[in-house]
């Protein structure tokens, strides 16, 4: 088989060319209007997320910067409104041009922790002439205030409404022989720096403007604080700007500003720049024509400055130069609520980046027709990918961020419903997504929020719109939940968007509710105690009482008005002069104070209180106020008098014939009546014995009311050391001898004296020695011993008895208490001895405690103030004192007592 091939003909083969050339041709053509249908698309595109992100950041901008101003002026209108202020204005408007600086100091405790707290440089308070009355720039009393030459702000505040003022320089100037306060740290000399002037009335009751209180701000950690960030933009910055075209907050690129030229280094950008167009790019070294700058003109204001300076708002996407010469795309509008323009700006080259990229692909895979088709897909991937990744970057910011964010349409759809959101709800995104935003919402607000949608609609006003509030949503589950939202207006290719930010504020409210409860039990407690808290301004007179105070007093809250001089008329006459003398003291001393008397309520009922005080400085030490309690201790009295008299019948009713019976027992038991039989003669003694602890019992009964009372007389007088060792146990042989126990004194301090009441002492020594025999085993020995320690004496009687136990030790010096309580006691004793021993103790100026380990043995102590030097020659009474101390020193405290060290 053979085949033919014929040879293409010239005509042919030129059709064939023609034919593939229009095809490449027509192919290049196609390419060419998809490479521009998908330029265009992600311009679009690019632009639409853009002007998303300018309008949305200066939304933001926008809402913080009257959410700031509004905040800046409720708190000085309540500053202005606070009662002691007004009463000060009073005082200062009353005394005309000779106004004291004493006045100012009294400003100063008052309005200072508000300005630190705000970041201010200084406050004043201004009369309706203009005159300031007091100011932390001492200097400028009696001055024209600045802010009467600031237009319209004046005349706002005499008709009764706060205002904030555009940033300003405040150029103060000071007379050669005028110098600010040193101590007030908002007076440091002339003051050119930049200021913000926040101005509220002074009013009376009544309601009349009688002055304006001015605080000056810092813009630079106010206005300029409040500014949106880059958004993640590295060339992005949002500011404000006057009329003019001056920047009223500081610029983010202060360091390029410096290095251009526009500020000095270091220094500050706010109404120091223009938002003016240079004419070029001033990075690159542009420099404005030399003649331009010889006459000192200026610029025209840029692009976005023209515009907002006019009035209007408007978004800029194609570019314009910024102050600075860069090219950028913006967004701006003229506030006219805040009487100043806002706008964001960014690079065009950060702006359009992707842009551009995908842009030069397309071009040269354009220019490349062989591989057009191919290049311009990848390259339109590419762009969508790089698209695709920013999605996804706000994506996952908006899935990170702390709070849930809704976005819904004017139907109420859900568009937008973030991970936060998710978290609050229970919902999923595929659950909440294309349905009604009211299925996150309890009733009766799920049934009435498609009608407020539909009047939204069709009046085109909202209230919610631009702030926030409080409001209840509902879980999944069906359980509620508080939320603070708010909502922002968006309109984004034409379709009117609403953005909800939400965050559970469970926790916030939960936490309101404790202190709810922690002041409501405060109450109680007080209530139940008798005790309540009052606070007293020594300045202004005024006190705060608590609901306690007013019950003690007689008096309701709400019918009555605390004050000093209130207080002084319930004190009962025969006391005022104590009390009062009480206070004097107290604020002279500026130390805390405390006085018993008795109260007059309304009705002539008669209250015993204890009140106590502690004075609290200013920062100058002077007494600025006084805290304290008034405790209703009526009862107490009543129980201490009822007390007394039990004492006193014991005293005069038992003690004198239970006395008469213990001698005449003795007498029989001695034999003094003649001889009783045998089993008589026992049954006398246990009488007797018994007598005789009832006669203890009741002298330490009447000790412990005399040591209470502060009635029991002490002659004190000087002795020395060593023979009031030898009385001790010369006393209590006799004693020590029926326990089968042996005293001995194992250290003393000879030459040394003291200064006691000798038979007090003796009954001191005499309760730890019974008790530290009574505690021994038989054939043992109590050590009695003396020791000097730096200025005192410590005197110690050591047993070797079980020790004390644990648990007892904390109570072992209050009234009736023994290790053995129990009814079968076989120690005796009546429980008073240790706490009587404590008393004469600390009424002879000194101190009481022990050492003791179980089974191992006890040694009680008592130190008493040194009046002579002791013999340095002789360290104890058998020479060996110093190994005494020694030996002392080395034993383990377990009363809480500080050890000392021996000399």
């Amino acid at each position: 088989m053979t085949t033919k091939t014929e040879m293409p003909q010239p005509e042919s083969a030129s059709a064939s060319q023609n034919w593939l050339l229009g095809l490449a041709v027509l192919a290049a053509l196609v390419v060419l209007m998809v490479s521009v249908y998908s330029v265009l698309q992600i311009r679009n595109s690019v632009r639409a997320e853009l002007h998303s992100l300018l309008i949305s950041t200066l939304d933001n901008t926008l809402d913080r910067l009257r959410d700031w101003e509004k905040l800046r002026r409720s708190d000085l209108e309540l500053w202005a409104s606070d009662a002691e202020v007004v009463s000060l204005v009073g005082v200062l408007l009353s005394y005309g041009d000779d106004a004291p600086e004493l006045m100012h100091d009294e400003a100063e405790l008052l309005l200072s922790p508000a300005l630190r707290t705000w970041d201010g440089k200084a406050y004043s308070v201004v009369s309706l002439d203009g005159t300031i009355l007091t100011s932390s720039k001492r200097y400028e009393i009696g001055a024209l205030s600045p802010v009467f030459g600031i237009p319209g702000f004046v005349e706002h505040i005499k008709a009764g409404q706060s205002r904030v003022s555009k940033p300003m320089r405040r150029e103060t100037t000071v007379g050669p022989d005028e110098k600010p306060p040193a101590k007030h740290p908002y007076a440091n000399g002339p003051d050119n720096k930049l200021v913000l002037y926040v101005g509220a009335p002074v009013r009376i009751t009544g309601g009349g403007v009688i002055a304006i209180m001015v605080f000056e701000l810092d813009p630079i950690v106010g206005l300029s604080a409040v500014m949106s960030s880059g958004q993640g933009r590295q060339t992005m910055e949002t500011f404000a700007f006057s009329r003019e075209g001056t920047l009223l907050s500081e610029s983010r690129f202060n360091t390029q500003l410096a290095q251009v030229g526009l500020i000095p280094a270091g220094g500050y950008s706010t109404l120091s720049v223009q938002v003016r167009d240079p004419g070029g790019d001033l990075r690159a070294g542009y420099k404005p024509a030399g003649e331009r700058q010889e006459r000192g003109a200026q610029p025209a204001l840029s692009h976005m400055a023209a515009s907002a300076a006019s009035g209007y708002s408007g978004t800029n996407l194609v570019g314009y130069r910024s102050y600075m010469g860069h090219e950028v795309i913006g967004a701006w509008t003229w506030a006219v609520d805040l009487d100043f323009a806002v706008g964001t700006e960014m690079e065009v080259q950060e702006a359009y980046a992707t842009y551009f990229t995908v842009r030069w692909q397309i071009m040269v895979a354009s220019i490349l027709a062989a591989g057009l088709l191919i290049g311009l897909t990848v390259i339109f991937h590419t762009g969508r990918r790089r698209i695709g990744e920013g999605a996804r970057r706000l994506e996952s910011i908006m899935d990170n961020v702390l709070d849930g964010i809704i976005v819904i349409n004017e139907q109420g759809v859900v568009e937008t419903y973030n991970a936060a959101a998710m978290r609050i709800f229970g919902f999923g995104p595929s659950e909440v997504i294309g349905n009604n935003i009211s299925m996150l919402m309890p009733e009766p607000h799920r049934t009435a929020h498609d009608s407020y949608l539909k009047r939204f609609r069709n009046t085109n006003k909202a209230n919610i719109l631009g702030t926030g509030r409080e409001v209840t949503g509902q879980r999944k589950d069906g359980s509620l939940l508080p939320l603070d939202l708010a909502i922002t207006e968006m309109n984004i290719h034409g379709r009117r968007l609403f953005l909800g930010v939400l965050r559970d504020i469970t926790e916030r409210k939960h936490a309101q509710e404790e202190l709810r409860r922690s002041e409501q039990g405060l109450k109680t407690a007080q209530r139940i105690a008798k005790l309540g808290g009052w606070s007293w301004n020594v300045l202004s007179g005024d006190m705060v009482w608590s609901d306690e105070v007013f019950r003690i007093f007689g008096h309701r809250g709400q019918q009555f008005r605390p004050t000093y001089e209130a207080y002084m008329d319930a004190v009962h006459p025969d006391d005022r002069k104590d009390v009062q003398a009480a206070i004097n003291t107290a604020l002279s001393t500026k130390k805390p104070y405390s006085v018993e008397h008795r109260v007059v309520l309304p009705e002539g009922t008669l209250r015993v209180v204890f009140s106590q005080g502690e004075v609290v400085l200013d920062a100058w030490g002077e007494p600025l106020r006084i805290d304290g309690i008034t405790h209703d201790i009526t009862d107490r009295k009543e129980a201490e008098r009822l007390k007394s008299e039990f004492v006193s019948t014991v005293s005069h009713e038992l003690r004198t014939p239970l006395t008469s019976i213990h001698g005449s027992l003795g007498l029989l038991v001695s034999g003094a009546a003649g001889t009783v039989s045998k089993q008589c003669s026992a049954l006398l003694d246990i009488a007797h014995k018994n007598t005789g602890r009832l006669v203890r019992l009741i002298d330490d009964i009447l000790d412990v009311e005399k040591l209470d009372a502060g009635k029991m007389a002490f002659d004190m007088k000087p002795y020395q050391v060593d023979e009031l060792l030898g009385q001790a146990l010369e006393a209590n042989n006799a004693y020590a001898d029926k326990f089968a126990v042996k005293l001995r004194c194992t250290a003393t301090v000879p030459g040394a004296e003291i200064s006691i009441d000798a038979d007090r002492f003796a009954q001191v020594m005499a309760n730890l020695i019974s008790n530290a025999v009574k505690y021994s085993p038989e054939g043992s020995e109590v050590d009695i011993s003396a020791h000097s320690m730096g200025g005192y004496i410590r005197f110690s009687v050591t047993d070797c008895g079980p020790g004390i136990p644990l648990h007892f030790r904390d109570r072992l010096f209050h009234h009736f208490t023994q290790a053995d309580s129990s009814d079968t006691r076989q120690k005796g004793g009546t429980g008073l001895g240790l706490s009587i021993s404590k008393s004469i103790v600390e009424r002879m100026g000194g101190t009481i405690g022990f050492m003791t380990e179980e089974n191992q043995g006890t040694t009680f102590y008592f130190e008493l103030k040194l009046l002579s030097p002791p013999d340095q020659t002789n360290g104890g009474a058998d020479g060996s004192g110093a190994e005494a101390n020694r030996n002392a020193g080395s034993r383990s405290s377990t009363d809480g007592v500080p050890r000392q060290s021996y000399d």
